[in-house]
């Protein structure tokens, strides 16, 4: 494959907006470097990564 035929793809994990912030949601996105680890809030054991070309982090917390 040729480069000019690839696609990149890439991720933000943006902050909370009100709605979630109200309804008590907590962050389950992890990230290090382009990968991302997302955890399932009801069993903390459960959880799956992804790789990016590019991952973004704009969350404040929580």
């Amino acid at each position: 494959m040729h480069s000019k035929d690839c696609v990149k793809v890439a991720v933000r994990v943006r902050p909370f907006n009100k709605v979630s912030r109200d309804a008590g949601s907590r962050c389950v996105v992890s990230m290090v470097s382009s990968s991302i680890t997302i955890q399932d809030p009801r069993d903390s054991q459960n959880r799956r990564s992804f790789c990016f070309d590019y991952a973004y982090w704009s969350h404040s917390g929580h």
